[in-house]
């Protein structure tokens, strides 16, 4: 962050350049909310009837996150609920998308937010927040709060992870615990056959460019 006409003209340049750079970094502020388009009444019963479909299974992945929901760790909030931090971040991951200069403005416009939603079920952040699509259904709801809450319950062991193998395999064994956890709930108490699991990294490199060159073979996942 000489003489009083030059540091007025300086702190006048200054104010010009701090300008620009807000507007291609933080988002500009809009004076409406987008919950006017937002069903939060809708969204809190499907919400609810989601997080009974967890206790109900039989699942131990269902255990785990039932017992996080129970004790209301973690805070979960449709994309229509963002917060400006949360919004800045998820900002980020569409920085060379062609819809990127739609997200210039906080609070996001509904097509903002349907941009968002088209491209993420769900996501975590650090500490206990939750985002989850509000279009989702019950069922696929269910689905994306197995998927997150598995990502909090696991970040300790994924920080951990991050000091003894690259971030990217961080990473990735991460996304295997998620992605696993949601088969566990779908299967109800079955356990996963070395096919579920083979599928479960196929289906994460074909997903996310950045694994495609892992190799699966050589990574152990504790689950």
């Amino acid at each position: 962050m000489r003489t009083q006409a030059e540091l007025s003209e300086m702190q006048s340049e200054e104010k010009e350049i701090n300008q620009k750079t807000r507007l291609t970094q933080e988002p500009r502020i809009q004076f409406f909310s987008p919950r006017k388009y937002f069903n939060k009444k809708e969204f809190d019963i499907k919400l609810a009837e989601a997080i009974k479909l967890i206790a109900q299974n039989q699942s131990t992945a269902a255990g785990k996150v039932f017992k996080v929901l129970q004790s209301k760790q973690v805070i979960i909030r449709s994309f229509y609920e963002l917060k400006e931090e949360h919004f800045l971040q998820i900002k980020e991951r569409f920085i060379n998308n062609e819809y990127h200069n739609l997200l210039q403005y906080f609070p996001p416009n509904k097509k903002a937010v349907e941009i968002i939603e088209s491209a993420l079920t769900g996501i975590f952040f650090y500490k206990n927040v939750i985002y989850i699509k509000s279009t989702l259904d019950v069922n696929k709801m269910a689905k994306a709060l197995i998927h997150e809450i598995t990502h909090y319950i696991n970040h300790s062991l994924y920080k951990k992870e991050k000091t003894t193998k690259t971030e990217l395999v961080a990473y990735y064994l991460d996304e295997v615990r998620s992605h696993s956890a949601e088969l566990l709930f779908k299967k109800n108490g079955l356990g996963l056959t070395a096919k579920d699991k083979k599928r479960i990294h196929e289906k994460i490199q074909e997903r996310y460019e950045e694994f495609a060159d892992i190799n699966r073979k050589k990574i152990r996942v504790k689950l």
